[in-house]
């Protein structure tokens, strides 16, 4: 089954999802409306964000007809759930054949396609013929068994959504920073250790997810990445938030489940995000993070947190 909020906007979340005292479904969060391209996160875990900074919905239809979510579309989130423990899609496929493979990349070209869907196949390299398909925008890889991609990707000079989610990745490759519309980059559920420098070079990169890594340090410079605007950092192993951070506006920063350490005051200074996330995180009193964003930046003015 299927939800439609009061305010129209369709969100595809099952009926036993409300069955959790813990779940509710939300249109705005902090006084400011959730943009469509933000729906998925009108499913909300208070735990997460924040159970006095949302207005809730007054009525929900529930609905037969399915549809795609923000997250499904990116290969993370199984029928909309925010919970941590149930992040991921992993996509089964009935047919994982490489004649179905061949089959899905010649449609994508015959029907001149913008996204091409190559998730839950267990590919252990990216197929040749793909390399080709020079129009498409959307290139989802998740659930796969891939360790790298090749400098050909740089040949999808049209693509601005990348999700390769839960595949064997163990860093970024610099190929990433030569796709020139590259908008989206989805790497949650792998095992990447860094954030690569070169990604300075990735001009309209605003959306990084790499939630569920093995991250150990936020780089100072994480703020100057041109059009970076969402980060999204849960589950990985960082301990101190940089306090270049504060330099630049954000849209949205989630270290959601890291072992935090420090979060510097030059933070507070980030009016206008919609989503700040530290669930987990000892610094913060739980009514504090109970507050949401609005909450966590008011008790940041007071100065450093940590060491």
């Amino acid at each position: 089954m299927y939800q439609i909020g009061a305010d129209g906007y369709t969100t595809n979340a099952p009926r036993e999802v409300f069955d959790k005292e813990d779940v509710f479904l939300a249109w705005e969060v902090n006084g400011e409306p959730i943009p469509e391209e933000h729906g998925y996160i009108r499913l909300i875990n208070p735990m997460l964000y924040g159970s006095k900074s949302a207005k809730f919905v007054s009525e929900i239809h529930f609905m037969e007809k399915e549809e795609k979510g923000f997250w499904e579309l990116r290969g993370v989130h199984d029928r909309g759930n925010v919970m941590l423990e149930e992040r991921y899609n992993k996509k089964k496929r009935d047919n994982t054949s490489l004649e179905e493979v061949q089959r899905i990349i010649q449609e994508c070209k015959e029907k001149l396609q913008i996204e091409l869907d190559l998730s839950g196949f267990g590919l252990e390299e990216i197929p040749e013929e793909v390399f080709e398909l020079t129009h498409i925008r959307t290139l989802l890889l998740f659930n796969n068994n891939l360790k790298t991609f090749p400098e050909k990707l740089s040949k999808l000079t049209n693509l601005q959504t990348l999700s390769v989610n839960a595949n064997k990745l163990t860093e970024i490759p610099p190929v990433v920073s030569m796709l020139p519309e590259l908008n989206e980059l989805w790497m949650c559920d792998n095992k990447v250790t860094h954030l690569p420098k070169h990604l300075l070079d990735a001009p309209e990169l605003s959306v990084l997810g790499i939630e569920s890594n093995m991250l150990e340090e936020l780089p100072e410079w994480i703020s100057e990445v041109p059009s970076l605007t969402i980060l999204f950092a849960d589950l990985n192993r960082i301990k101190r938030i940089p306090r270049q951070i504060g330099d630049r506006p954000w849209g949205a920063l989630l270290f959601n489940g890291n072992p935090v350490e420090f979060v510097p005051t030059e933070l507070s200074k980030q009016k206008d995000i919609i989503f700040l996330g530290f669930y987990g995180c000892s610094l913060f009193p739980s009514e504090v993070l109970e507050e949401g964003t609005k909450g966590i930046l008011a008790f940041l003015e007071k100065g450093d947190l940590g060491h």
